[in-house]
């Protein structure tokens, strides 16, 4: 988009995009948060500490030697549950404002946008959400989602052929998708995408973004 036709936006379009922005936000946030508790948890599971960074100081996290390391690999579901629930909710924004992203954030982030819609927002990922995570049943049946129909769809989902073969590396790998700390591949993903629209967003809006603000 040129610079006249930015200054031509409509308040309720200014409005809508800051909105939204911040919607993607939130996505982002949560997708970073369970990808790196995805990874804290597969240090852990490996006998290995974890350290993160906070602004101030270097934190380390350890292992209890006590605690056994498979009740990790039950725990990786609550992030990997809300990883889904973000996928779905970023791919269902996209599918539904083609027109509008296409006219306020421009052809290459549109087009990045839609390559992520494309390999992530999957019918597999639809089905786990509204039959298993979000909801208790397969509304086609009326009955609940069977074991082998469960694994098999996540099997598809952490792109792994045979359902038996998944284990703590799926789910590392699946996570990474989205965010990772490896800098030769964070540009590629969708938190490292949607982090880099704060200037353009602000850009198009003709002022800074304050959530607060909002309207």
């Amino acid at each position: 988009m040129q610079d006249s036709e930015i200054q031509n936006l409509s308040e309720d379009d200014k409005n809508k995009l800051e909105k939204m922005y911040f919607y993607m936000q939130d996505i982002m946030i949560e997708m970073v948060s369970c990808s790196t508790l995805i990874q804290m948890l597969y240090d852990f599971h490996n006998g290995r500490e974890y350290a993160f960074y906070t602004e101030y100081e270097k934190v380390i996290l350890t292992v209890p030697k006590s605690i056994d390391r498979n009740i990790f690999m039950t725990n990786v579901r609550v992030p990997f549950h809300l990883l889904v629930v973000n996928v779905f909710k970023l791919g269902e924004l996209i599918n539904q404002n083609q027109r509008f992203l296409k006219d306020y954030l421009g052809d290459e982030i549109k087009s990045k946008l839609d390559s992520f819609k494309k390999k992530y927002f999957t019918s597999d990922v639809v089905i786990y959400r509204n039959k298993y995570v979000a909801h208790h049943r397969n509304n086609e049946t009326k009955d609940f989602l069977s074991y082998e129909e469960l694994t098999d769809l996540l099997g598809r989902i952490l792109g792994v052929s045979d359902s038996r073969n998944i284990n703590w590396s799926s789910f590392l790998k699946y996570s990474q998708n989205f965010y990772t700390q490896v800098e030769s591949k964070k540009a590629e993903t969708i938190c490292q995408i949607i982090y880099e629209l704060h200037p353009e967003i602000e850009k198009h809006l003709g002022r800074k973004l304050d959530r607060k603000k909002a309207k």
